[in-house]
């Protein structure tokens, strides 16, 4: 084997070992983003619980809601709560589909996402007026998996 072999050689073996690296800084890094992200959701999850479990009003509003309650069986104030409540946590949905969109999360998160209250005749009612501040790709798959 000449010089200039061993060179290539040696030269080859760097290439890879350089390919191996980024491929693994890039899957650190993925795995990161993944990581900060399922985080910022999760904190978004506990402030939205926290301020519903600190607001007098909201376990009313919930046991309301579960037995089948309209906007029109809250007073103004109680109906405000009731429909921030939804958005809110359509909100944190939202941000969930966006994220799975481009492709940070898998789309097993939504097992992980609140559930329980979407079927209440209270969201079915409100839906149609709250659609209008999503995109409709998100109003689609939300009704779809959410509203069902």
């Amino acid at each position: 084997m000449s010089g200039k072999d061993i060179r290539e050689s040696v030269g080859l073996l760097l290439v890879v070992a350089s390919m191996v690296f980024v491929g693994w800084e890039i899957r650190q890094n993925t795995t990161a983003v993944e990581s900060a992200t399922r985080q910022g959701l999760s904190e978004q999850l506990t402030d939205i619980n926290l301020a519903v479990l600190t607001d007098e009003q909201m376990p009313s509003i919930l046991l309301r809601l579960r037995s089948g309650a309209l906007s029109t069986d809250f007073t103004g104030e109680e109906n405000q709560r009731a429909r921030l409540f939804y958005f809110t946590y359509i909100r944190l949905i939202n941000n969930a589909y966006q994220q799975v969109e481009l492709g940070v999360l898998d789309e097993q998160l939504y097992a992980q996402l609140p559930g329980g209250f979407w079927s209440y005749p209270y969201i079915d009612a409100e839906w149609p007026s709250m659609s209008s501040s999503f995109e409709p790709s998100f109003g689609e798959f939300f009704e779809r998996e959410f509203l069902r």
